[in-house]
């Protein structure tokens, strides 16, 4: 929203309080406003309106968790659209190019998860083991969002050739909305603090020990 739906909020949410009887003050009014002003005012006036028509939650004033529920759905529901856009790059792209998605969270989560060319990779018996473990991750960043996250996931191409040949390393592929993967881009981190599970220290470990011996 903008200046020009400053009016039509202020009497969206005027008629919501009269509907419950509740005086909308100018200082709750403000707060709707920074949490709702990243939409449009047309998004907001549907989810408003899908509150009030609920038969269960539509018998109390919406809080900002009410709108946002109609807005983004829930995170259970998000974590599966995210997902549904990891596996359709998995498909349409392959692990030979790397790539930027248009949800930072996706970044993250890929790359705590071992990393591009390791989620192309996985076995077609893996695949509900890993679409469970992103969803987890995924909604718990919902929850509580990362500090950082990582400017690209690399492909096999930039990972074989960044090395010795940079000059043959293509640009990343944009995956989504072009501008909204961009922005992911520009704010990434080259590097970020991976997790790592307690068989890939063994294998680790194990294959220091075997340069050592």
């Amino acid at each position: 929203m903008n200046e020009l739906d400053d009016q039509p909020f202020k009497e969206l949410m005027a008629g919501i309080g009269e509907v419950y009887s509740k005086k909308i003050s100018g200082e709750l009014l403000a707060t709707y406003w920074n949490v709702l002003k990243a939409y449009d005012f047309e998004e907001v006036s549907r989810a408003a309106n899908a509150h009030m028509m609920n038969p269960e939650s539509g018998q109390f004033l919406p809080k900002p968790a009410d709108f946002m529920r109609y807005l983004e759905g829930d995170s259970d529901s998000r974590a599966l659209v995210a997902w549904s856009k990891v596996e359709k790059t998995i498909s349409g792209v392959g692990a030979y190019d790397s790539i930027v998605f248009d949800d930072a969270l996706i970044m993250r989560v890929i790359s705590e998860m071992g990393g591009w060319i390791d989620l192309c990779s996985m076995q077609s018996d893996e695949l509900p083991f890993k679409r469970n473990e992103f969803v987890k991750r995924y909604r718990g960043y919902l929850l509580n969002p990362p500090q950082e996250h990582p400017k690209k996931l690399i492909g096999r191409l930039e990972a074989d050739n960044a090395g010795q040949f940079p000059e043959s390393v293509p640009e990343p592929i944009l995956i989504g909305n072009s501008q909204l993967a961009l922005e992911v881009y520009n704010t990434g981190s080259k590097q970020i603090t991976q997790t790592k599970t307690i068989s890939q220290v063994l294998e680790s470990m194990a294959g220091l020990e075997h340069l050592n011996s």
